[in-house]
């Protein structure tokens, strides 16, 4: 077969556009812009015999925006193809079969400078009876996908997926309307959030992250997370764990000297970096704690605004114990007060007398206090109950009957009543003093007589 030889026209074709390129028909990079990491990179044309796709690496620079410069070979200067876009691709849908083009990527600054790609080669196919169908465009991200939130009571860790053209990421924080903070020039899609000041997370409740990515050009996509923060624990701290005085538990009040009862109750302060409470108590002296209540397992009773604790174990009379309230941060360190008590010598009810005439009985009862050490005074009425269906008010403990504080059921004479239309048979009359604390009955003693109605 005779060698192919090379026709005029081919040659004519190939020294226009080496002139053409030579000559500086496309735009050049000016000197102010000669950084190579400045230039447009990783251009890319594909196509077919009636449209030509560009892409190409977006300029790590704030604001840039691009233009692409076209010249073909029957062309003796390029034409501008666009205006200044912000994406980095570009599709000619005015290509023509069998012709070479030469295209040119420029990216143009805030300032005015602009820097200049090597021009490219593409030749339009030719494709006999069918029409070619260009590579799909790549498309912008519409948004930060893939948000995991997973933590503890000490840190929450947020990650995300890559975003294709992401320069730097940025994470919002937000409990409903509190405590809101936005961190900037995140490079990883990974952050860790050590909690509103940087101690954990005191606050209960379902945590929300913001995710946006910023995109060459200034544009920015988003997506979003939730964490539940979990419940805390009430694991004694280690024993040689330092207590630290801001974890220290609020100074309490304490409900007063009660029969059979000691406790005291302080504030709920929800914007404290405290998560739980323990108690224990110990005999003075020992050394020796014994867990009595917390506030993770419900036996340390809590409202909207105070907790309280009652200790309704058994204790000896007149007796020093201590009770050590610990607060337990977020973060696993803690805080403590030791609260010394005197429990203080029981009280007792005692029936002094009871009359019977007929169907009505005269008694008397009296609230006895003890000599040294004694209790407060009854904080409710002094009930007289029966089986039968009684349930009589006899007296206020601290209004005697002259209306004067300590001047009758306490007295050596006590307090006397009348029951009338007591049923024939035996019955067990009860006489009761309560201490009470708003709704709940602190501590109760009462006693018991027999009375026999023919």
């Amino acid at each position: 077969m005779p060698a192919r030889s090379t026709s005029t026209r081919t040659i004519r074709r190939a020294a226009i556009g080496a002139l053409a390129l030579a000559a500086g028909l496309l735009l050049q990079t000016p000197a102010a812009a000669q950084d190579r990491s400045l230039i447009p990179a990783d251009i890319k044309v594909a196509g077919d015999g009636t449209s030509a796709a560009l892409t190409w690496s977006a300029v790590p620079v704030d604001g840039v925006t691009y233009r692409i410069v076209r010249r073909a070979e029957t062309e003796k200067t390029g034409i501008d193809l666009t205006k200044p876009v912000s994406e980095t691709f570009f599709v000619d849908a005015a290509v023509t079969a069998g012709l070479t083009y030469f295209y040119q990527v420029i990216a143009v600054f805030r300032d005015g400078t602009s820097a200049s790609a090597d021009p490219v080669t593409f030749v339009a196919p030719v494709v006999a009876s069918q029409p070619i169908v260009a590579k799909e465009v790549p498309r912008l991200p519409t948004a930060v996908t893939g948000i995991t939130v997973q933590g503890t009571l000490k840190s929450a860790e947020v990650r995300w997926q890559s975003v294709t053209g992401a320069l730097s990421y940025s994470v919002k924080r937000s409990l409903g309307d509190l405590l809101k903070k936005t961190t900037s020039g995140i490079t990883t899609t990974k952050w860790v959030d050590n909690g509103p000041t940087g101690d954990g997370f005191a606050m209960a409740g379902t945590y929300i992250y913001d995710v946006t990515a910023t995109l060459s050009g200034g544009t920015t996509v988003s997506g979003q997370g939730t964490w539940t923060r979990p419940d805390p624990v009430c694991t004694a701290p280690p024993a040689d764990q330092a207590m630290i005085a801001l974890l220290n538990p609020p100074a309490v009040t304490w409900i007063g000297q009660i029969p059979e009862v000691s406790g005291f109750f302080w504030p709920q302060n929800k914007s404290s970096l405290i998560v739980a409470y323990r108690v224990e108590r110990s005999l003075q002296g020992t050394n020796l704690w014994t867990l009595l209540a917390t506030s993770c397992d419900g036996t340390l009773g809590a409202s909207s605004t105070d907790y309280m604790f009652l200790d309704r174990s058994a204790r000896a009379p007149n007796t020093t114990y201590l009770y050590k309230l610990t607060g337990i941060g977020a973060s696993g360190q803690a805080g403590a007060a030791t609260l010394p008590y005197t429990s203080p010598n029981p009280s007792a009810m005692h029936w002094l007398s009871q009359t019977i005439s007929g169907n009505t009985v005269t008694m008397a009862f009296r609230y006895e206090a003890p000599s040294t050490n004694a209790p407060q005074l009854p904080s409710a009425n002094f009930y007289v109950t029966a089986p039968y269906g009684l349930n009589q008010l006899v007296a206020v403990p601290n209004l005697g009957h002259s209306g004067t504080p300590g001047s009758a059921c306490w007295t050596a004479s006590g307090c006397s009543f009348v029951v009338t239309g007591v049923p024939s048979g035996t019955h067990t009359f009860t006489v009761t003093a309560s201490w009470i604390s708003g709704p709940i009955v602190l501590a109760k003693i009462s006693a018991n007589t027999t009375v026999v109605i023919q």
